[in-house]
């Protein structure tokens, strides 16, 4: 299982990762993802650069946000 721990701005993607990834905050779990015939995870979270999207609010819930890329 990855890890990965969100606490700034972040947009990558992970390739060749395993099935499940689980992400934390502060080193608490949030959530895991679990996947089936995808190699790649894309993480993306503008973090405190949400306050510059007018269309983002509330204006701290890039702390709680998730959003998996849509399937292509």
């Amino acid at each position: 299982m990855v890890e990965l721990s969100v606490g700034s701005e972040v947009d990558r993607v992970y390739a060749n990762v395993p099935d499940t990834v689980q992400v934390k905050n502060g080193g608490e779990a949030i959530f895991k993802v679990e996947r089936t015939n995808l190699e790649d995870v894309v993480v993306w979270n503008p973090w405190e650069g949400a306050s510059k999207m007018a269309d983002f609010g509330p204006e701290d819930g890039y702390k709680n946000m998730s959003r998996p890329p849509p399937p292509l």
